[in-house]
């Protein structure tokens, strides 16, 4: 069984209701705050985004914070949250919202079930990715990931695409830089395809962590990881460069990329929505790149690209 305590707060009351339930003893805390997208479009945020779904609006400013708890918060637990509440709407010089507290548990073998359906094996040419529960195939290049992180599980167009691509290359014996790697699964899918070693790096350190998990998950050990805005600080220079990332910050990675491929090498790069493809590729030929190949699946697009 695994229970959340809920609390309907607003964005000035976050951060305290968080600090409330980890101090109750919750394993984690999620926050759902619907301003946060529009955050994203608006620049506001040092954060880039190409696309969005507009169901995911609402008019509502509530931010819910949920705590997540491996046994049941007792009834005494519950009451000192809501006094501990209660004294901080009377103190604060703000308003934190409305303070409802739920309690909630469920099935932990139910809720597992459930969550696993949402993701399924794919296969691209010899590469199959897997969730970490499914059988593994006798053949092939197989890349099994665990998507507990939510960091990428292989089915979005543009990591398909990516595979795509790099099923295409001979990497065996190069050094590879994936950058903003997620779950890792383009890294790892070049380390099991025979690379001498792949560089990872991420802005988020939570993506990283759930790279490390899939990595041991599939016993390469030939990497490094390092906590980084694109290639920034990176201590190699690569013979293949992967990024699935987003055209805005791809063309920010076309100022930075030669100074991190070896002449000749090859950079696949994804993630790209039709709109804003001709942009991106443009950025990068005049950053002294060649398109060398062009895939789309659906509204997206991924191009290998040759340092010149």
């Amino acid at each position: 069984m695994i229970y959340s305590v809920n609390v309907v707060t607003n964005r000035a009351g976050e951060e305290l209701i968080s600090a409330y339930l980890y101090g109750m003893g919750a394993s984690g805390v999620n926050i759902s705050d619907p301003d946060d997208l529009k955050d994203l479009l608006s620049g506001s945020l040092d954060t880039y985004w190409d696309y969005i779904d507009d169901s995911l609006f609402t008019n509502s400013h509530d931010v819910l914070v949920s705590g997540v708890f491996e046994r049941e918060p007792t009834s005494d637990e519950i009451d000192s949250l809501k006094s501990q509440i209660a004294f901080a709407k009377e103190q604060m010089p703000v308003d934190i919202g409305s303070c409802q507290v739920e309690l909630l548990s469920q099935q932990e073998e139910n809720w597992l079930e459930n969550w696993k359906r949402f993701y399924h094996t794919i296969k691209v040419g010899d590469i199959t990715v897997l969730p970490a529960w499914e059988q593994v195939p006798d053949e092939g290049i197989v890349v099994r990931i665990n998507p507990a992180g939510a960091f990428g599980s292989g089915e979005h167009q543009t990591t398909r695409l990516c595979l795509t691509l790099l099923s295409g290359l001979d990497v065996k014996g190069k050094q590879v830089l994936d950058v903003g790697c997620g779950s890792g699964i383009l890294g790892i899918a070049a380390l099991k395809m025979g690379a001498k070693s792949c560089y990872f790096a991420d802005i988020d350190e939570g993506c990283l962590s759930n790279m490390k998990d899939n990595a041991r998950l599939n016993q390469v050990t030939d990497y490094e990881v390092k906590c980084a805005s694109l290639c920034e600080g990176c201590p190699v220079v690569g013979d293949i460069m992967l990024a699935n990332i987003t055209a805005d910050i791809l063309i920010m990675l076309s100022r930075q990329a030669g100074d991190y491929l070896k002449d000749g090498g090859k950079l696949i790069v994804s993630g790209i929505i039709a709109e804003r493809d001709e942009e991106v590729v443009k950025a990068f030929c005049e950053q002294g790149f060649e398109v060398k190949e062009s895939l789309a699946l659906d509204d997206w697009r991924a191009h290998l690209l040759q340092k010149t």
